[in-house]
């Protein structure tokens, strides 16, 4: 196994839950994942009930990003370039209008903005789509080019760092960047009459 481990070993740590520090620290080195991630403080049986459920969603997170991790770094490129097209699509249409006169990308979003109820939803909406895509999109391609491994040694921490130079990611993240830094500028510049 690539842990070092025996397959007896990591089934027993999958199925109770448990394991030693250095089965941890093997185990997230092979999955290339910070030893944080797979420690889960121990529940006594009168916390049992209460904590199941929280439990249960460290879980969930965690099966979600070790399927993130399973994506290539191209796949996660793809994935991250598509999260971050409506806040990209967003900010060309209202330069191109407000700034070139181009309404051909502003119209179809103004019309649907005409209307009040779509008006509120896009505004409740916007915000969370725009900056969580494209900190997603970020998140994601940062961690496909740099990774940080902290182990435990004699020191209080030890650790390894690399840089992968992978152009689709580069680029990905210098996009989303931009757009990114437009976006929160266009927020201050925004609501910069209403403080």
């Amino acid at each position: 196994m690539a842990a070092g481990l025996t397959a007896r070993t990591v089934q027993r740590a999958e199925r109770s839950g448990h394991c030693s520090a250095e089965t941890a620290l093997a185990l997230a080195g092979a999955l290339d994942v910070d030893v944080s991630l797979l420690m889960v403080p121990p529940v006594t049986q009168d916390e049992a009930g209460s904590e199941g459920g929280r439990l249960l969603s460290r879980s969930g997170q965690m099966i979600s990003f070790m399927l993130l991790r399973r994506l290539s770094h191209r796949q996660r490129a793809a994935w991250s370039l598509a999260a971050l097209l409506p806040a990209a699509y967003f900010v060309t249409a209202n330069i191109l209008y407000y700034r070139f006169g181009w309404p051909w990308l502003y119209r179809p979003m103004q019309t649907v903005l005409a209307n009040d109820a779509a008006r509120t939803i896009f505004n409740l909406v916007s915000p969370a789509l725009f900056l969580g895509g494209l900190g997603w999109a970020v998140a994601l391609n940062l961690d496909a080019i740099l990774s940080l491994r902290l182990v435990a040694s004699e020191d209080p921490f030890s650790g390894t760092f690399r840089f992968r130079p992978r152009l689709a990611n580069g680029v990905v993240l210098g996009v989303a960047d931009i757009f990114l830094g437009i976006l929160l500028l266009y927020l201050v510049v925004e609501n910069a009459g209403h403080l």
